[in-house]
């Protein structure tokens, strides 16, 4: 049956308009975060990694400051792919990132506007106006002239607010994951780093939030080490002292057939969940995942890149290359080296290794890696934070399936919604 919904063209009621090109003397180490194509996710953005410009530079540039619920979209590479803005700091757009603005907000809901241009059916005319023999464009006018479906704006509402309501679930999730993740790190930035508890006892007190049994884990003083004081009774080593680098390998292609669970650079940066691929669809070599592992990427370090993977029985995992597959030595628990490995101190010495001449494919060598010092705490003490992290993180984990499965339902809905198979308020077809 024909869709009950008229159709017009997206450029009836909104434009879209590309970000500002800004020169090579105008990047800087800090500052405005700027969008580029590459931050532009499926519906969301991700900044890690990103370039910066002086705030001077983005103000001389008005027109291509973002703001918190702007909507995106990506006008190179990946054409079509949309993001909405959840981020109230100031950002500035780069060129070939397009935003929209909704000109007869009489006939176009923003809120609708971002889930059609997700709908299967406008992403794939989108992804298709592409043209440049080196590498496809799209310009203003063609993605303005896609015909887009227009329901009644109060529908428009009802819809943007049933697929945004899955959205919001989604993204406090996320929040609450990173909270969560945050809690463990604390933790071991408060033990491991910091030393409170060492402290706390060499001045008399009681450490904070902690009881007796763990607090007596921890000696009263300090002693000299190579690398500084260090607690009493603590030894000093090398990374490599307590992980190991595995380097178990795959040719994904020779089992066509099979549903892997990737673990890919672009799936950690949309928000570390593994794409569930076909070994038909992955050309190279892949490194296996065991379930006790940590993912650290070697490649361009500056740019972290640091997964807890959680292998299921339904699928064998496998990671990109450029990825450090790391396992804990003699038991110890995967919990306390994914803490030291996003702890400031280790990223630091971390990014330091990294060679090559071309600041964008800089790698660390796996040897230089396990070469890194570190102070090693007793047995005792790395298990008693793993008690405490375990339970976070394992929350965090749930959080995320969670996230996935609402994912899951919100993408069955929305083309539904958007054909009018699905009617808002108990109206089918």
């Amino acid at each position: 049956m024909a869709s009950p919904y008229r159709t017009i063209p997206l450029g009836v009621a909104a434009t879209v308009r590309s970000g500002y090109a800004f020169k090579s003397d105008d990047w800087a180490n800090e500052g405005v975060p700027v969008v580029k194509i590459a931050n532009v996710r499926d519906g969301t953005l991700a900044m890690q990694g990103c370039s910066f410009v002086p705030p001077d530079v983005a103000d001389a540039a008005p027109a291509a400051s973002v703001h918190d619920g702007d909507i995106l979209i990506a006008m190179t590479g990946n054409i079509g792919v949309v993001a909405r803005v959840r981020d109230t700091r100031p950002l500035a757009l780069n060129q070939r990132v397009g935003r929209f603005t909704i000109t007869r907000p009489d006939l176009l809901d923003t809120g609708f506007l971002f889930y059609v241009l997700r709908s299967p059916d406008v992403r794939a005319e989108l992804a298709g106006l592409g043209y440049g023999s080196v590498q496809a464009n799209v310009s203003p006018s063609l993605i303005e002239g896609v015909r887009i479906p227009l329901p009644p704006l109060p529908e428009q509402k009802a819809i943007a607010h049933v697929l945004g309501t899955l959205d919001d679930k989604i993204e406090l999730n996320r929040r609450m994951n990173e909270t969560l993740e945050a809690m463990a790190r604390a933790i071991f930035k408060s033990w491991f780093v910091d030393f409170d508890p060492v402290w706390a006892k060499k001045e008399g007190r009681q450490p904070v939030g902690m009881d007796a049994e763990t607090a007596a884990l921890f000696p009263d003083d300090f002693e000299d080490s190579e690398l500084g004081p260090i607690p009493r009774g603590w030894s000093v080593g090398c990374v490599g002292d307590l992980v190991e680098v595995t380097r178990d390998t795959i040719q994904p292609s020779d089992y066509p057939d099979e549903v892997f669970d990737h673990y890919s650079f672009e799936a950690c940066d949309a928000g570390c969940t593994p794409a569930r691929t076909e070994g038909a669809a992955m050309k190279s070599g892949k490194l296996l995942v065991p379930a006790d592992s940590v993912l650290l990427s070697r490649l361009n370090p500056s740019i972290s890149r640091l997964w807890l993977p959680w292998p299921t029985t339904q699928a064998r995992s496998v990671a990109s290359s450029e990825f450090l597959v790391v396992r804990g030595r003699r038991g110890v628990p995967r919990t306390y080296f994914y803490s030291l490995f996003g702890s400031a101190s280790f990223r630091e010495a971390f990014e330091g290794l990294a060679t090559g001449t071309s600041t964008s494919h800089q790698r660390v060598r796996p040897s230089d890696f396990s070469d890194i010092p570190a102070a090693w705490p007793p047995r005792e003490i790395i298990q008693r934070f793993d008690g405490e992290a375990c339970g976070l993180l394992a929350r965090a984990r749930i959080g995320r399936e969670e996230a996935i499965r609402l994912a899951g339902l919100r993408d069955v809905v929305l083309p539904k919604l958007m054909s009018g198979e699905l009617r808002v308020g108990g109206r089918h077809r």
